[in-house]
């Protein structure tokens, strides 16, 4: 009788050490997914800052960027252009070799992510930048507070 009853919870506790492991997995699984969609959703928003296209128009690009991030920084880093009736035929820089290098945590809600990026002119040109963002979270979407760039 002994015997079975040790079986029996050797049994239960095997079966509850498995379910803990597939627990502790899927909770791995599942902030490691969190951070991937932040990553990306970091570099989109970064390549939206920087990227400029004459298809979109200043007024599209702040609309955009406003949902984003902080209006403040909006303002600064975006400022609203009158519209020209025939603008002139602008450069388009593309944003290339883009990769987040650092997310930090804070206990208040809020992330600092430094990002590195380079920029390459029409002419050919490359420029490396570095930057560094703090995000806070609202409504469950995170906000851009601050950008700077940072020496490389």
């Amino acid at each position: 009788m002994k015997k079975k009853y040790f079986l029996i919870s050797s049994i239960i506790l095997i079966m509850l050490g498995i379910s803990f492991l597939q627990y502790s997995s899927s909770a791995a699984d599942k902030k490691k997914d969190a951070i991937e969609e932040f990553k990306k959703y970091n570099e989109t928003l970064v390549y939206d800052i920087f990227y400029y296209s004459p298809d979109i128009s200043n007024e599209e690009k702040r609309v955009s960027l406003k949902k984003r991030m902080d209006t403040k920084l909006v303002d600064s880093m975006c400022p609203p252009i009158p519209q020209i009736s025939k603008p002139a035929a602008q450069p388009v820089n593309e944003l290339i070799d883009m990769k987040t290098e650092e997310i930090k945590n804070s206990s208040d809600g809020q992330r600092k992510v430094t990002t590195t990026f380079t920029i390459k002119t029409p002419e050919g040109s490359k420029f490396p930048q570095k930057v560094e963002a703090e995000y806070k979270e609202k409504n469950d979407k995170w906000i851009m507070q601050t950008i700077q760039p940072i020496a490389k």
